[in-house]
C-alpha cells in the first residue's frame, strides 16, 4: 500500500519551494483556496509522481514550469514501513521512506520528464533541477518506473481510478446498470478468473474450428473418391461407344441415300401442282384491279367537294365566333355599367366640402391621441425595466450613474459607491424619501484606492459623472446614537452602513441631522440650533428651511420594497391611463375611417351622369350585335350540314376502296406465295439431286457397289432397317444427333485420358484409406472439444460465482456508506445468461427516510447525485470485509455541487474508506467548519508586483500527522 509521507516542489508554477516538505495525513488532505489559487496545480504535482501525465483542462507539462525557468521538480516521499506492508522492499529499497522526484525540463521547444527514486529522504530539489547529471544513478526510465509503482500497489487499473477527472466522478451516477457493472468490475481489478474463462473459451473455439476443418477435409476426400470411381466408369463406357458409333455411321449413309431418293420424286409432283394454282390466281387479280379503279375515281370527286366545304366552314365559323365574342363583350360591359349605376344611385348625397373639413378635424385629434399613447407606452416600458432590475436584486440607478459604474467594471477598477453600502433601518422607513432626498447626489459618491485615482477621474470626465470621486475615508467620530431630548434620533444612527473603513468619513455630517415627524417639532429644534428633517422632507437649519423630494430610491434594504411598491402603483396608474387612451384612439380611428369612406362615396356618385350615357350607347350596340350573332350562327350551321353529308359519302366510298385493296393484297400474297413455292421446289430439287449424288458417292467410298446401293430399297421395305427397338424410326436428324453425341463423348474421354487409365483403380484404393484416417482424426477432435467444453462450463460457473461474490461485497460496501448519510440502500446483481457482458448491477438509495429508488433516479437533488456518484466510486475500491488497504485517491472539488451539510456527510465517507485522499476545496477562509479534513494546504492566487512567487502555502493541521 502506497501512503504519501510529505511533498515539496521547486519551480513548479508560481509556488515557492518550502524550507521543509509539507506533511501529509494518511486520511484526508485538502488543497484549499479560491478559484485560480493553484489547488489543481498542486494536485497534478502529486499525481505525476504516480505516473500520470494527463493534467486538468488538457494542460501540457510545460504549463507547470516556472515562467523564468526551463525546469521544475516535484518530490513525494512514500512511507516504506511495516504498517504499509513495506511496498518498496521487493525493489531493494530498505529505508522507512522512499523519495520519488519528477523533473520536468524544456528541450528544443518541447517538454519532457524524468523520474528519480531515492532510498530515504531527499530534499535537494534545486540541485536536482539544475544539475541532473549528478543523480544519473537514481534515474529510472518511465516504463520501468510504472512497473515499480505497480508492484508497490498502484496497478494500471488503479492508476486509471486515481486519475479520474471531476466530470468522470460526477457522472458515474448517469451510467446504466450494464455500464455500472462493467465499471465496478474493472475498478475491482479482479479478472484472473475471467481471463481463465476467456482462455478456455478461446481454446474451445480453436477445437471447434479444427473439427470444422477436419469435417471439411473428409467431405473433400469423399468427393474425390466419387470422382475417381466416376472416371473408371467413363473409361469402360467409352469403348462401348466406339462400337456403336461405327454402326450409326453406316445406318446414316443409307438413311441419307433413301431420304434423297424419296424427296426428289415428291418434289417434282408438288411443283407441277403449284404452277397450275398460280395461273388461276392471276386471272382473279385482273378483275379486282378494274373494280378498284372505278371506286378510286368516285372518291377523288368527293374529296374535292370536301375541301371546298372545309374552307367555307372555316370562314363561317370565324365569322360566327367574332360576332359571338363581340356580343359577349358588349353584354358584359352593359351588366358592369348597370351594377355601377345601381351602386351610385344607392349613395345618399352629402356636402363634400363639409365632410372633408370634418375629416381634417378628426385626423388632428387622432394624431394627438397617438402621440399621447406612445408617451404612455414609453413610461410603462421604463417602469418595467426598473422592476426587472429590482427583481435581479440590483439597484435602480439613474442612467448617468449606471453608465459610469459599467465603465469602471469594464476597466477592472475596484470601486465602492455609497448607495451600495447604505440601507435604512426598518424602524425609520417612514423617512425613506426624505433621507434619500437629503443625501441627494452624495449617494453616488464613489470611493477608489489611490493607484486608480487618476484613471477613475479620466473616466469621470469622459462620462461627465456628476458625483464625487474620492479616496477612502475612515469615520473620525463615533455614530451619534444618543437620543436628542430622549426622543429624536440622528440621521446617521438610522442607517445601516457597510465598508465603514472606506466610506465612514463621508457620513460623519449626518450625526448632526435629527429626524422629526412634522414641521412643528423641527421648528422647535431649529430654534435650539439643531438641523432637522421631517418625514415629508422639510429640511430646517440655520439658513432657514428647504423642501426636498426625489423620485429615485437607490438605497438597499427596505428602501427597495418602497421603490417597488411605488413603481407598481405608478405602473397601475399609467396602465389605466393607457387603457383609456387606447379606447379613445380606437374610437377616433373608426371615426376617421368612416369619414374617409363617406368622402370616397360622394366622389364616386359624381360619375353617375356619365355612366347613364354609356348605358344608352351600349344598349343600341347590344341589339345590333345580337342580330349579327344569330345570322352568322345560322350560316355556319348550314355549311356544317352539307359537310356532314359529304363526310358520310366519303366514308362509304373509302370503306369500299379499302375492301377492294384488301382483296387485291390478299390475292398478290397468294400469287407471291405460289411463286415462292415454285422457286423453293426448284431449289429443293437441285439440292436434293446434289444430296442424292453425294449419298451415292459416300456409299461407294464405304465399299457399297451398285448392287448393294440398289438393295437398300429392299432393306427399307422388307427388313425395316430404320426402325428402332421401341417402334419409332431412325431419322437422319436423330442419327446425326446420336453420332454427334457419341463423338463428343469419345472426344471428352480422350481429353481426360491422362487420368482415366488403369492407374485410376490404384488411386481409388488409396483414397479409401485416406478417408478412414480422416474419420479417426475427426473423432479425436470431437473428443478433445468435449473435454475442453467441460472445462469451459466449470470456468463459466467459477466466473459467475466469483463475480457474484464480488458484487455482493460491493453492494454491502455501498449499503454501509449509505447508512453513514442516514440513507437506506439496497442492491441486486443480475446475471442474465453466461455472457458476463450482459450482466447488470442494480442499486437503490433513499434519502431523508424515503423508500429507496434507482441510483440514477431523476428525483434526486444535485447534492444527492454528487454524493451517490462518490459512493459508487468508493464502494468499488473499498473492501472492509477483507480488510484490504487501497492506495492514494485524488478528487478534484468533490463537494463543489453540494451544500455544507451534504459535504460533511461525503467527508464521513472519505474517513470511512481505507485510503489516503488528496482533494481540492474552494474556500478562502478557515477550515473550522470542515470537520472531515485532516490537513489543509491553504493557497492564494494573489502575487504582489514586488514578489516572484505567490504567497506561501499555509498548512492547517487538524489531526496529528504520522
Amino acid at each position: 500500500m502506497l501512503v504519501i509521507k510529505d511533498w515539496n516542489t521547486a519551480h513548479w508554477g508560481l509556488i515557492r519551494t518550502a524550507a521543509e516538505s509539507y506533511p501529509c495525513h494518511p486520511k484526508v488532505n485538502a488543497f484549499v483556496g479560491p478559484s485560480g489559487g493553484g489547488k489543481t496545480t498542486l494536485m497534478d504535482a502529486l499525481r505525476i509522481t504516480l505516473g500520470d501525465a494527463k493534467f486538468e483542462n488538457h494542460r501540457e507539462m510545460g504549463h507547470y514550469i516556472y515562467p523564468k525557468s526551463n525546469w521544475a521538480v516535484v518530490k513525494v516521499a512514500f512511507w516504506n514501513r511495516v504498517d504499509e506492508r513495506r511496498p518498496f522492499v521487493a525493489e531493494n529499497y530498505r529505508s522507512d521512506e522512499v523519495s520519488v522526484c519528477v523533473r520536468l525540463f524544456k528541450n528544443a521547444g518541447k517538454c519532457d520528464r524524468e523520474y528519480y527514486v531515492f532510498d530515504g529522504p531527499f530534499d535537494n530539489l534545486a540541485d536536482l533541477g539544475q544539475n541532473p547529471r549528478n543523480y544519473r544513478e537514481r534515474l529510472v526510465k518511465y516504463n520501468a518506473y510504472l512497473q515499480l509503482i505497480e508492484r508497490a500497489g498502484v496497478t494500471a487499473s488503479f492508476r486509471k481510478l486515481m486519475t479520474l477527472r471531476p466530470e468522470e466522478v460526477q457522472y458515474i451516477v448517469d451510467k446504466d446498470p450494464f455500464e455500472l457493472f462493467d465499471t465496478v468490475f474493472e475498478l475491482k481489478g479482479q479478472k484472473k478468473i475471467q481471463e481463465r474463462h476467456d482462455e478456455i473459451s478461446a481454446k474451445v473455439g480453436e477445437l471447434e474450428q479444427l473439427e470444422v476443418n477436419t469435417i471439411k477435409d473428409l467431405r473433400e476426400a469423399e468427393l474425390k473418391l466419387v470422382e475417381y470411381e466416376e472416371n473408371k466408369r467413363k473409361y469402360e463406357e467409352n469403348e462401348a461407344r466406339k462400337v456403336e458409333l461405327q454402326k450409326i455411321n453406316t445406318l446414316l449413309l443409307k438413311r441419307q441415300y433413301w431420304d434423297a431418293k424419296t424427296d426428289l420424286d415428291s418434289l417434282n409432283k408438288e411443283m407441277e401442282k403449284a404452277q397450275q394454282d398460280k395461273n388461276e390466281l392471276i386471272n382473279e387479280r385482273e378483275k379486282l384491279n378494274l373494280s378498284y379503279n372505278n371506286v378510286k375515281s368516285e372518291l377523288d370527286h368527293a374529296g374535292q367537294e370536301k375541301s371546298r366545304l372545309e374552307d367555307l366552314s372555316k370562314q363561317s365559323e370565324e365569322q360566327a365566333y367574332k360576332c359571338s365574342e363581340y356580343f359577349v363583350e358588349i353584354n358584359t360591359q352593359l351588366k358592369g355599367v348597370n351594377r355601377e349605376i345601381e351602386t351610385l344611385e344607392a349613395i345618399k348625397a352629402e356636402p363634400l366640402n363639409e365632410l372633408e373639413k370634418s375629416l381634417e378635424d378628426e385626423r388632428q385629434l387622432f394624431n394627438s391621441l397617438g402621440v399621447n399613447r406612445e408617451k404612455l407606452n414609453q413610461e410603462i416600458k421604463a417602469i418595467k425595466e426598473k422592476l426587472s432590475t429590482l427583481a435581479g436584486n440590483k439597484l435602480v440607478l439613474p442612467p448617468w450613474v449606471q453608465n459610469y459604474q459599467n465603465a469602471l467594471k469594464q476597466n477592472s477598477i475596484p470601486a465602492i459607491m455609497l448607495a451600495n453600502c447604505i440601507s435604512i433601518k426598518e424602524e425609520y422607513i417612514k423617512w425613506t424619501v426624505a433621507i434619500e432626498a437629503y443625501l441627494g447626489r452624495e449617494r453616488y459618491r464613489t470611493v477608489v484606492e489611490k493607484p486608480f485615482q487618476l484613471e477613475t477621474r479620466k473616466l469621470q470626465e469622459k462620462y461627465e459623472y456628476g458625483a464625487r470621486i474620492c479616496l477612502p475615508s475612515k469615520s473620525k467620530y463615533p455614530v451619534n446614537s444618543k437620543l436628542l431630548h430622549g426622543k429624536y434620533v440622528s440621521l446617521r444612527s438610522a442607517l445601516i452602513v457597510e465598508n465603514e473603513e472606506s466610506i465612514g468619513g463621508y457620513l460623519d455630517y449626518l450625526n448632526n441631522v435629527y429626524l422629526v415627524e412634522d414641521v412643528e417639532e423641527g421648528l422647535k429644534l431649529q430654534a435650539e440650533g439643531y438641523i432637522t428633517l421631517t418625514q415629508k422632507g422639510l429640511l430646517q437649519d440655520d439658513d432657514g428651511s428647504l423642501f426636498l423630494r426625489t423620485k429615485d430610491l437607490v438605497l438597499g434594504g427596505p428602501t427597495q420594497k418602497i421603490l417597488k411598491e411605488n413603481l407598481l402603483t405608478q405602473l397601475s396608474e399609467v396602465q389605466d391611463g393607457l387603457n383609456k387612451v387606447d379606447n379613445d384612439y380606437k374610437e377616433q380611428n373608426e371615426k376617421v375611417e368612416a369619414l374617409r369612406e363617406r368622402i370616397h362615396l360622394q366622389k364616386e356618385r359624381l360619375k353617375l351622369p356619365n355612366k347613364l350615357e354609356i348605358k344608352d350607347s351600349l344598349l343600341k350596340e347590344f341589339k345590333k350585335a345580337e342580330v349579327s350573332k344569330d345570322e352568322a350562327r345560322k350560316a355556319h350551321d348550314e355549311v356544317i350540314g352539307r359537310q356532314k353529308a359529304v363526310w358520310e359519302r366519303i366514308t362509304s366510298i373509302s370503306q369500299e376502296m379499302v375492301r377492294v385493296q384488301s382483296e387485291i393484297g390478299m390475292m398478290d400474297e397468294k400469287i407471291q406465295s405460289k411463286e415462292n413455292s415454285i422457286k423453293g421446289y426448284q431449289g429443293s430439287i437441285k439440292t436434293v439431286v446434289q444430296l442424292l449424288s453425294k449419298a451415292i458417292s459416300d456409299l461407294k467410298e464405304n465399299n457399297f457397289d451398285s448392287h448393294a446401293i440398289e438393295f437398300i430399297e429392299v432393306e427399307v421395305k422388307n427388313d425395316h432397317i430404320f426402325q428402332k427397338r421401341d417402334g419409332t424410326e431412325w431419322t437422319e436428324s436423330l442419327l446425326k444427333d446420336r453420332q454427334m453425341e457419341l463423338r463428343h463423348a469419345i472426344e471428352l474421354n480422350n481429353i481426360d485420358s491422362k487420368v482415366i487409365n488403369a492407374g485410376i483403380i490404384v488411386m481409388v484404393e488409396q483414397q479409401k484409406l485416406n478417408i478412414d484416417r480422416l474419420n479417426q482424426d475427426l473423432e479425436k477432435a470431437r473428443e478433445d472439444r468435449r473435454e475442453w467444453q467441460v472445462q469451459l462450463d466449470i470456468a463459466k460457473s467459477a466466473l459467475k460465482i466469483h463475480v457474484k461474490e464480488t458484487m455482493e461485497q460491493y453492494i454491502e460496501e455501498f449499503t454501509e456508506m449509505a447508512s453513514l448519510l442516514g440513507a437506506k440502500a439496497s442492491g441486486k446483481f443480475e446475471q442474465n445468461g453466461d455472457d458476463y457482458l450482459q450482466w447488470k448491477l442494480h442499486l437503490k438509495i433513499g434519502f431523508d427516510g424515503k423508500e429507496p429508488k434507482p441510483y440514477f433516479d431523476p428525483g434526486l437533488s444535485k447534492g444527492q447525485r454528487a454524493a451517490v456518484s462518490i459512493m459508487l466510486l468508493l464502494a468499488a475500491v473499498n473492501n472492509s470485509r477483507e480488510g484490504t488497504k487501497c492506495s492514494v485517491m485524488f478528487l478534484d472539488e468533490p463537494t463543489s455541487r453540494v451544500d455544507d451539510y451534504r459535504a460533511n456527510e461525503i467527508g464521513l465517507l472519505l474517513q470511512k474508506t481505507n485510503m489516503q485522499y488528496f482533494i481540492t476545496h474552494q474556500i478562502s477562509a478557515s477550515l473550522n467548519t470542515v470537520e472531515w479534513v485532516d490537513v489543509g494546504y491553504i493557497t492564494s492566487k494573489f502575487r504582489p508586483e514586488e514578489q516572484d512567487y505567490a504567497d506561501n502555502i499555509v498548512v492547517e493541521t487538524r489531526r496529528l500527522v504520522v
